[in-house]
């Protein structure tokens, strides 16, 4: 599914990190606020009438989750063939379809029996977790985050892009969900607000993305001290479609690269590529990996010599297709960026990804525990 909600003719001009002062300046878009909005209208007449009233039955603030009401089954029932016509009815536009499609299926992601905030069962919640770690470290940081989430990722109990908002809070990150009208408007309108003194980064490995290291140092040569970083939140193929629906000349986009490295495109961390008749028989090799591989890999000692190994900290509830090597979930790539950005560790950013990173062992273990497995990271879960 698409979203045309991000497709716009507002001119949003890309730059070079790598160039002079321009490399985090972004020129002034002459659109409005109000044609921005114009982009996104609904539809009119009866169609549009009745898409409303049921847009309406189904919305809910997707930032403050746990004043929602839960719904039963009868809920469901009673506009499930409302929105499969919906759907179907050529007369509805594209952005409301979009619209009812992504709050039906974040609905029903809350409707299941697990906590509103980190989407595990209510057992198992890490909440409480959560909140002391970041009151003990007092995590912060200058910039602010977007998290761009797949509406398929909403309520996934193994999704961590959710986690990362839930670490940073509301005053240094945001949550905006595929398909979401209000949510698009509001990404479209950090797009549109970005300035010279407060660039807007995409972070995404694409062909022509600039090392956020470089962009960083060109940021501080410039006296900026902070920016909006856009993270998608998805699968490879929910990243690579979302990336696509950004408005052309798309915003400057920046990707990792593996620390201690000179930043050549050999070290950028990209999707892996791995033949097809293997990968389901290597993950499985590595999802049953002994407890031992995983604590390693969480002290930053795990062998690399074998490219199938897992890197990431959520490999033991995540099926890859193919290696684990170079793969990094959501909140790992963000707490790496932000590391970039902080070369110097004046703003604490590597306190805050050691932070993110505890947090995510303490997740995976309780998902485990829930699976009905044995916790790999941790023995006090």
């Amino acid at each position: 599914m698409t979203v045309s909600l991000l497709r716009s003719s507002l001119a949003i001009p890309a730059c070079s990190a790598a160039s002079s002062s321009a490399a985090v300046t972004q020129k002034t878009i002459t659109s409005s606020t109000s044609a921005l909005k114009a982009a996104a209208g609904p539809t009119t007449g009866a169609a549009g009438a009745g898409a409303g009233a049921l847009r309406a039955s189904l919305a809910f603030d997707i930032h403050n989750r746990q004043d929602v009401q839960p719904v039963d089954a009868t809920f469901f029932e009673e506009r499930r063939d409302a929105v499969h016509a919906t759907l179907k009815d050529a007369s509805v536009a594209p952005e409301d379809k979009q619209d009812i499609s992504a709050l039906w299926w974040a609905r029903k992601a809350l409707s299941a029996n697990r906590c509103p905030s980190c989407w595990l069962n209510p057992r198992y919640c890490v909440c409480n977790i959560v909140r002391d770690m970041c009151q003990e470290t007092n995590v912060t940081t200058p910039h602010k985050v977007h998290v761009w989430m797949h509406h398929k990722e909403f309520g996934s109990a193994s999704n961590t892009g959710n986690m990362l908002c839930h670490v940073l809070g509301s005053e240094k990150s945001r949550l905006h969900l595929l398909g979401h009208r209000e949510s698009s408007l509001e990404l479209l309108n950090l797009l549109h607000s970005a300035s010279a003194s407060r660039p807007t980064l995409v972070l995404y490995p694409a062909p022509d993305a600039e090392p956020i290291s470089r962009v960083a140092e060109t940021m501080r040569e410039n006296g900026v001290s902070a920016c909006d970083l856009v993270v998608l939140d998805g699968t490879w193929g929910h990243a690579r479609r979302m990336y696509r629906e950004l408005p052309e000349p798309r915003p400057p986009h920046v990707h990792l690269v593996a620390f201690g490295t000179d930043g050549d495109a050999d070290a950028v961390v990209r999707k892996p590529v791995f033949a097809r008749g293997d990968a389901r028989r290597k993950a499985s090799y590595w999802k049953s990996t002994d407890k031992a591989y995983w604590q390693a890999l969480a002290a930053g000692d795990a062998p690399t010599d074998d490219e199938t190994a897992p890197s990431s900290l959520l490999a033991p509830v995540r099926m890859y297709r193919g290696p684990g090597s170079g793969r990094l979930c959501t909140l790992e790539a963000c707490g790496i960026a932000l590391r970039a950005l902080d070369p110097d560790g004046r703003d604490g950013a590597m306190a805050l990804d050691e932070t993110l990173r505890a947090v995510l062992r303490r997740k995976v273990d309780r998902l485990l525990l829930q699976n009905g497995t044995e916790a790999v990271y941790c023995d006090d879960v």
